[in-house]
């Protein structure tokens, strides 16, 4: 299975939930699972953003990578694919056959059945990127149960 997760650029909340998810999977002993992150409006090959960086490895998240623009390629070849914001859903529907769609789902409802987004914290303070790691700790935690299923 290989899960995509989507952002704008791909330099904050897809890759931390990319750092969260595969270490709640890892945790819960599901390693066939493959998770990816890119971003609708990302330049390929940038830098992750610091703070995001700091504050996960803070809790022991190891984040890599670069930033990835999102693509048909990296679209077709997920299982599932878990938006940040619903302009991210339009977006990769937009960008994939109707046969994919049933794949899309904004990753709080998807996770917890909740209309919450998860909002961007770049350039805002420390403390709104440990709010945002929270939400995204607790849907990771609820994804990896659901697939453990």
């Amino acid at each position: 299975m290989r899960i995509l997760l989507i952002c704008t650029g791909n330099m904050t909340r897809s890759p931390l939930a990319e750092g969260v998810l595969n270490k709640k999977l890892n945790d819960a002993g599901l390693k066939s699972v493959e998770v990816l992150s890119a971003g609708t409006g990302a330049t390929d090959g940038l830098d992750r953003d610091a703070m995001m960086l700091e504050v996960a490895a803070e809790r022991g998240y190891e984040i890599t990578g670069k930033t990835k623009r999102a693509d048909y390629f990296s679209g077709i070849e997920s299982d599932l694919i878990l938006c940040m914001e619903p302009h991210h859903v339009d977006y990769m529907k937009g960008i994939l056959p109707a046969y994919f769609h049933s794949r899309i789902h904004l990753l709080m409802k998807y996770a917890l059945d909740s209309s919450g987004v998860i909002y961007d914290p770049t350039c805002r303070p420390k403390d709104f990127y440990n709010s945002v790691l929270d939400t995204i700790e607790n849907a990771c935690e609820a994804i990896a149960t659901k697939i453990g299923r």
